[in-house]
């Protein structure tokens, strides 16, 4: 992301090396980010927050390494 961009749409037929960039994946499944914008359960929350107060210490160990 660069500061002060624009986000619009691009006409690529002026940036052909970037066209097949673009184009739909044929080895990628159109499926797989049907669930992504769905909300954890409660569950999924739970065993996160668990998983980082496992974690914690050796988290804020490394961040002490580089302040």
């Amino acid at each position: 992301m660069v500061a002060g961009a624009i986000n619009c749409e691009k006409d690529l037929s002026q940036h052909p090396e970037w066209q097949d960039q673009y184009q739909p994946k044929h080895d990628v499944q159109h499926n797989i980010y049907n669930d992504l914008m769905k909300y954890p359960t409660l569950d999924e929350w739970i065993d996160n927050v668990r998983s980082l107060i496992i974690k914690l210490p050796v988290l804020l160990r490394n961040v002490e390494k580089f302040e």
